[in-house]
């Protein structure tokens, strides 16, 4: 009974990667439909918009002369992560929407890299002037937080 649970578990962990795969290359695709590089779509003027840019490296352009490298180390990652994620033995909502939301974003940004040798990206701060940045992007970012909240919940 527990062993079928723990996989159930599992299995809804892929499934919303998978959701939130699809839903970050819908907004990709729609974004490059729309906009070309030099027009962005201001939503918030002097606050936010939306802007197509290709981004050869990792966050802030990291190893952006190494793109072989970078999607290899990606791709390690993705499955170092979901090693980890599959070896949980308590699994719980805040667990399984954490690592949903990391896979599904890490996903998002290794499909682009394998399939356009770059990721795009769209969402602009402006006001902040804040590097572009995109849904898979915000789905780490959360991801990420939510797995430091339960640790800290967990330890103290």
């Amino acid at each position: 009974m527990m062993l079928n649970r723990l996989w159930f578990n599992r299995s809804q962990v892929l499934v919303l990667a998978f959701v939130w795969l699809l839903l970050d290359q819908a907004i990709k695709a729609w974004v490059q439909a729309q906009l070309l590089p030099s027009e962005p779509l201001a939503l918030w003027p002097g606050v936010f918009q939306i802007t197509l840019v290709y981004n050869t490296g990792a966050a802030f352009s990291m190893l952006e002369q190494h793109p072989a490298l970078l999607l290899g180390v990606t791709i390690a990652l993705f499955f170092i992560l979901l090693f980890f994620a599959f070896r949980q033995a308590h699994i719980d909502k805040l667990w399984l929407m954490a690592y949903s939301l990391v896979l599904g974003g890490a996903l998002g940004n290794i499909v682009d890299r394998i399939s356009l040798g770059k990721v795009v990206d769209y969402l602009d701060f402006v006001l902040i002037q804040y590097p572009v940045f995109n849904f898979a992007d915000t789905c780490i970012f959360i991801g990420v937080a939510l797995l430091i909240i339960r640790q800290l919940r967990t330890n103290f």
